[in-house]
């Protein structure tokens, strides 16, 4: 993930995975989920890679779905978590998209 353009700083982003969530954590500046959209698409406009989602992109494959995404805050980390449902999960460590939500 790049956040800032900046080798200045140490920063930290951990991905934590269980049965339940996949988590996003990361200490870079405080952002909400507005904010988040907005600078991932100037990102990709920097970028101009095919292969880049924006982070809207990205929250509106995850309704497809019908998984739910919350960006909160919690003690100095921004964290962004993913909900994960029973049919979603495997023994293998491989998260399946059985079917898409019906609108």
């Amino acid at each position: 993930m790049l956040f800032i353009k900046s080798n200045k700083h140490n920063y930290h982003i951990h991905l934590i995975i269980d049965k339940k969530t996949i988590l996003f954590a990361h200490d870079v500046f405080n952002i909400d989920e507005t904010m988040m959209i907005e600078y991932s698409k100037m990102i990709f406009q920097e970028t101009l890679n095919p292969y880049i989602l924006t982070f809207g992109q990205i929250i509106t494959l995850l309704d497809v779905y019908d998984l739910h995404c919350k960006v909160y805050n919690e003690f100095s980390k921004k964290i962004i978590k993913i909900e994960l449902k029973e049919e979603n999960r495997s023994q293998n460590n491989v998260i399946f998209l059985p079917k898409k939500r019906t609108v």
